[in-house]
């Protein structure tokens, strides 16, 4: 094959950042075909990646003049290039939506065929961007409209999109995250003098991290709470849990490690008040570790009786932790991975690779590309 397909994705970020965006990011490039597709990434600039192994097109994240007008010269150098776009996420695309402006205006020029990877429904917006409504409007209406394909985690969410924006439903196409096969293999580890319970994630304020502390806290010492990840609001968390021999801050995995999380795990709690299709659920079933999970619509829809429910209260999160860790589990945890077992990578990757030659295709955009595909 003497062409191969030059993938270019736009994302918030890659590994070793924390978050489901940077985990499928990296998924897409780790396990696309190498033989068919060329794939970099343009994200932010970030210290994080200066031993980085992936192909990273950075840009400055601070929303300056200067800084827009680079991004403008890098957006112009490298989409011209490419045969797709994978845009990542437009809601949290680095540093704010005027990355994304740039991007359509860019795009305009060149008419690349994009696919729309919407991560998250975004239901609420910063008190900046209330300020200026209208253009978000204009630019989150623009990239659904323009786009070749638009993909979501979920049911509940392609409904919601389908009715606020008046979307063909055939203009949408559902695609669950996945998770890799070693999360179904991980080996239990017998622990009598305490009971570990997890949280994987980000450190942000809107996955509710301080209610799920100050409830572990009105537990009996033996619970012990192993917080992994990273973000903004750790020194703020750590001050709340100052004294607690209970709360142990974890730190971050590297993408290879994150199974060790689960090992001995009693039960993960997500005790978020924002969430789509959290990967760490699937993780932690594959694992055979029971989850809590706040009830979002869109995570009861998708999981069903697969995991248990919270109300994300500090009073609920007291009472429901120690009640399920004195419950037979067993036939939960089965349940919860046979469903994992279809929510696989490999099956995300093969039905993306199809979307992907199907957009080609009806772009005509196969002209310097062998047949063969």
């Amino acid at each position: 094959m003497k062409n191969k397909i030059i993938l270019l994705q736009i994302s918030p970020g890659v590994p070793p950042i924390v978050g489901g965006e940077e985990k499928c990011t990296y998924t897409i490039y780790r396990y696309l075909d190498k033989n068919i597709f060329d794939v970099s990434i343009l994200t932010g600039k970030n210290n994080l990646y200066e031993n980085s192994k992936i192909p990273l097109i950075q840009c400055p994240t601070r929303g300056t003049p200067l800084n827009y007008l680079i991004t403008f010269i890098k957006f112009l150098t490298h989409i011209r290039n490419v045969n797709i776009i994978h845009f990542h996420d437009p809601n949290f695309l680095f540093p704010n939506v005027t990355y994304g402006l740039i991007f359509l205006f860019v795009n305009k020029i060149f008419k690349k065929p994009y696919v729309l990877h919407i991560h998250l429904i975004q239901k609420f917006m910063s008190k900046f961007w209330l300020k200026f409504i209208n253009l978000y409007n204009f630019y989150y209406k623009s990239l659904l409209k323009n786009a070749a394909l638009i993909l979501i985690p979920t049911n509940y969410s392609k409904k919601f999109l389908i009715k606020k924006y008046n979307l063909n439903p055939n203009h949408i196409q559902i695609l669950p995250n996945g998770i890799d096969n070693q999360f179904f293999n991980i080996k239990t580890i017998k622990n009598d003098d305490f009971v570990k319970i997890i949280f994987i994630g980000r450190y942000s304020k809107v996955k509710n991290i301080d209610k799920l502390i100050l409830a572990v806290i009105n537990l009996h010492n033996n619970i012990h709470l192993h917080i992994y990840g990273s973000g903004e609001e750790e020194l703020n968390l750590k001050k709340i849990a100052s004294g607690h021999k209970s709360i142990i801050f974890e730190g971050r995995l590297r993408q290879n490690e994150v199974y060790k999380a689960y090992k001995g795990a009693k039960l993960m709690i997500l005790p978020s008040s924002i969430e789509e299709l959290p990967i760490s659920i699937l993780e932690s079933l594959a694992s055979g570790v029971p989850v809590l999970s706040t009830a979002l619509p869109s995570v009861k829809s998708y999981f069903g009786d697969k995991i248990f429910y919270t109300d994300g209260s500090v009073e609920d999160l007291t009472k429901k932790i120690p009640f399920l860790l004195n419950q037979d589990l067993t036939t939960k945890i089965n349940l919860g991975i046979a469903f994992a077992k279809n929510c696989t990578w490999e099956t995300f990757i093969s039905k993306l690779e199809k979307f992907y030659l199907e957009i080609l295709k009806r772009y005509k955009n196969l002209r310097n590309i062998s047949q063969k595909i």
